[in-house]
């Protein structure tokens, strides 16, 4: 299962591109689940679960942080694997946003963690994130970051 929260959808197709490779992997199934949409009825039937967030300002999607609270414990039973989709291009700006974000126990639990990349659809952003993107970043048009051969290595460390 991959479970993830995507703002303007750079994490979406970083979870589907995680989804097929997975897949390729050899994977039987592999279940997507957007908590912007939707919540996993029961993680009981995955021993692998895959957990993912954008990040703006630093933080993680609070329904993300959500879902890691209310299922740490079954989390802990499971092949974890947590990843990023964020615009820190230094490793350890990522480090930082991981262990910000992520408690301890988790990201000692999990089998791997990663960063996929980003990706900049400002054609989808409000007024006040196309400012900021605008400010922080000199970013005025779409941008697409993803980092193919960070999710094929994330896919082979989860499956191992």
């Amino acid at each position: 299962m991959v479970v993830y929260s995507s703002k303007y959808g750079a994490t979406k197709k970083a979870a589907e591109l995680l989804r097929e490779q997975l897949l390729k992997d050899g994977a039987e199934r592999v279940e997507l689940i957007n908590l912007k949409t939707e919540r996993p009825q029961d993680l009981s039937g995955f021993d692998t679960v895959a957990v993912g967030s954008s990040v703006y300002i630093g933080s993680i999607n609070k329904k993300v942080k959500r879902f890691l609270e209310e299922n740490k414990g079954e989390l802990l039973r499971k092949k974890l694997g947590l990843f990023l989709c964020a615009g820190a291009e230094k490793q350890e700006d990522l480090e930082k946003i991981m262990s910000d974000n992520f408690n301890l126990e988790l990201r000692s639990a999990a089998l791997v963690t990663g960063y996929f990349g980003h990706a900049y659809y400002v054609d989808r952003m409000g007024l006040f994130d196309k400012m900021i993107i605008k400010k922080v970043g000199n970013v005025t048009e779409n941008r697409e970051n993803l980092d193919q051969k960070a999710i094929e290595a994330f896919a082979m460390n989860l499956t191992k």
